[in-house]
């Protein structure tokens, strides 16, 4: 299977992934993490872009042409390894991959503590290390750095499952 990540505006990644798949992709979709709100007393689950603005699109025919894309509006670009190929790989392939199989949506999380390099239990993101920016304990979710297309960037998470990078095994935020 070849896997793509195409950059798009933002407000039309979901739009644009259904337009992929009835072009002939094998599945596309914009990536979403489940979050944890508390309103009224009660702790409501949301999903938000997990990486606003990126596209990952499956095939089983390799687009060399990058034809899919063609007079769908929002595309910014292909993104493009260092040897100016398209297809993701190593990595990034891997990640793709694991989004794939959980069908673009990855469950709450759980933190630690600002500044402590953490892995998320979530075949997902193991391969993806990261460090904590600063948590919202009121939300229960923080901002994680962590590195995609060569480039860091910053997520916000729901607090549920990480661990210390490193350590092997599953570390709980206290409650408090």
């Amino acid at each position: 299977m070849f896997v793509y990540c195409l950059f798009c505006r933002t407000q039309r990644c979901h739009i644009i992934a259904d337009l992929l798949e009835k072009k002939g992709a094998d599945r596309a979709f914009s990536p979403q993490i489940v979050s944890r709100q508390r309103k009224q007393g009660r702790l409501e689950e949301h999903r938000h872009d997990l990486l606003p603005g990126y596209v990952f699109v499956f095939t089983e025919e390799e687009q060399k042409n990058r034809d899919l894309s063609r007079g769908i509006d929002g595309v910014v670009r292909w993104l493009r390894n260092d040897d100016g190929t398209t297809a993701l790989t190593r990595a990034d392939y891997r990640f793709a991959m694991d989004l794939y199989e959980k069908n673009g949506i990855v469950g709450t999380l759980t933190v630690l503590k600002e500044g402590e390099k953490v892995r998320i239990k979530d075949s997902i993101f193991e391969s993806y290390g990261g460090t904590i920016e600063s948590i919202d304990h009121r939300k229960q979710r923080a901002r994680i750095r962590f590195r995609f297309d060569g480039q860091e960037r910053a997520v916000w998470v729901a607090c549920d499952v990480l661990y210390r990078d490193g350590a092997g095994k599953q570390t709980q935020q206290s409650q408090g």
